[in-house]
């Protein structure tokens, strides 16, 4: 029953006038289940709530891994935070997972932790009460994009795995910090990290399931609606893609379950082994979270914007374009060293719905290369309109002192070839520059015919 030993984010409690035959006392580890009490507070309900908290996580061990697809733009990590020992050694080994697996160095991100917490996992304030797991946070960002992840990581969880897939799904996480709870996506909000895209979870396990309960943990159900599963959930339980013998690993859309064979005591052991896929479905998550940024700032721009041809509205869609064009696959399969790493990865992807991403991706981006051409034809539109408008001011400009002089001569009624020299002089202007103007129309009509040509 000791699966908490080695956990340093938690505090043993010792059972007051209670020891072994050989004299050492019994520890409990309540605060993995509830908010720190004093030790003087500790009393029989508290081993109650241990005992039937335990009952329910019908999974047994498990590590719970919730990851957040998140935008950067307006988070300032606090140069004082500290990681704990087991946060620090789990980015160490994601990152160590990135350099062994990936032939040279493919993609940098920069990592930091966020604190260890008690989560609220339940869908009333009774059952949050009731259902508290200590877990660690930490981040990765791609700081070329300011895209990346937050992961709440459950190790060792005493609450019902599946319960805890349930409230995660149902977005009824709520975290404890600095003394006040609150849900977790707005505590993230107050830090300046913005969610963008489907978050997804990872459940470690390391006892056998059946069938009825990986379908669950798929459905990221606690009591999925019978046949509303549908055949494609019941097929992917069947389906184990891992391509080692060491786990079982399925996938659906929003989780993966990875049944491992063998069970590491060694909590830092079993992060380091669970490194690997993590680091897959980080990479997914950040592929999620740049396309769904670039396409909600699209759509924003699309029900804000009236005008398309001013020099504000232009640089706009320019950087939209710069931002679509980064918002590219995070990853390249044939990258990974290892044949059975890559089909791997390639199965997690398909099943967490990859396909309809870059779905939306080129839509949004068809969207965008129309915006920039309207705009373009606006914008030469406008500068046509200018330059007709100065021609016309040369060409009064040119002819209004030949008007004059004629005038002025029908007056006095005496006629000088200095005049006739004057008219010739101006319809020659003219001519010149209509026939300016003529070239630069066809030149534009040119330009405009090559940029369809290419979009095409």
């Amino acid at each position: 029953m000791d699966q908490w030993k080695q956990l340093p984010l938690l505090q043993r409690t010792a059972l007051t006038g209670a020891a072994t035959e050989d004299g050492a006392a019994i520890e409990t580890y309540l605060n993995n289940a509830a908010v720190p009490v004093p030790a003087a507070a500790c009393s029989p309900l508290d081993w109650a709530c241990f005992s039937t908290l335990y009952n329910e996580n019908e999974l047994g061990k498990c590590d719970l891994h919730l990851m957040f697809p998140c935008s950067f733009e307006n988070f300032f990590p606090s140069a004082s935070a500290a990681a704990d020992p087991i946060t620090e050694t789990f980015m160490q080994q994601i990152a160590k997972a990135n350099a062994e697996e990936f032939a040279g160095e493919y993609l940098s991100l920069r990592r930091g932790a966020l604190g260890v917490y008690p989560f609220g996992i339940g869908f009333s304030d009774e059952d949050r009460a009731r259902h508290t797991q200590w877990g660690f946070v930490h981040f990765s960002i791609h700081d070329s994009t300011l895209i990346g992840t937050v992961s709440i990581v459950l190790p060792a969880t005493l609450v019902s795995a599946l319960y805890g897939l349930n409230a995660f799904c149902s977005n009824a996480l709520t975290i404890t910090a600095a003394g006040h709870t609150c849900n977790f996506l707005d505590w993230l909000q107050q830090c300046g990290i913005s969610v963008h895209g489907t978050p997804r979870a990872a459940l470690f396990t390391y006892n056998p399931i059946s069938q009825d309960q990986l379908i669950r943990c798929l459905a990221m159900e606690r009591n999925p609606m019978g046949t509303l599963t549908g055949p494609s959930l019941r097929s992917y339980c069947q389906d184990n893609f891992a391509q080692y013998d060491t786990a079982d690993v399925y996938a659906a859309e929003k989780c993966l379950v990875e049944i491992s064979h063998t069970c590491q005591t060694d909590l830092y052991t079993r992060l380091s082994v669970e490194s690997l896929e993590i680091y897959f479905v980080e990479l997914l998550s950040m592929q999620t979270a740049s396309i769904h940024r670039i396409c909600a700032k699209i759509l924003q721009y699309m029900n804000g914007s009236e005008l398309l041809g001013s020099e504000k509205d232009y640089d706009k869609l320019i950087t939209l374009s710069s931002e679509m064009s980064s918002a590219v696959l995070f990853f390249d399969y044939n990258q990974f060293l290892y044949p059975t790493v890559s089909i791997a990865c390639k199965k997690i992807s398909q099943r967490f719905g990859m396909e309809g991403e870059l779905e939306k991706y080129y839509k949004y981006r068809e969207i965008l290369e129309q915006m920039i051409q309207l705009s373009h034809e606006q914008r030469d539109k406008i500068e046509n309109n200018n330059l007709n408008l100065l021609l016309l001011l040369l060409t009064v400009v040119q002819v209004l002192p030949t008007f004059v002089d004629t005038f002025q001569m029908c007056l006095s009624g005496s006629w000088s070839p200095s005049i006739l020299l004057s008219w010739l002089y101006s319809i020659l202007a003219c001519a010149a520059l209509c026939g300016l103007f003529s070239w630069y129309k066809r030149r534009q009509i040119r330009r405009i015919s090559k940029r369809q040509k290419r979009s095409i």
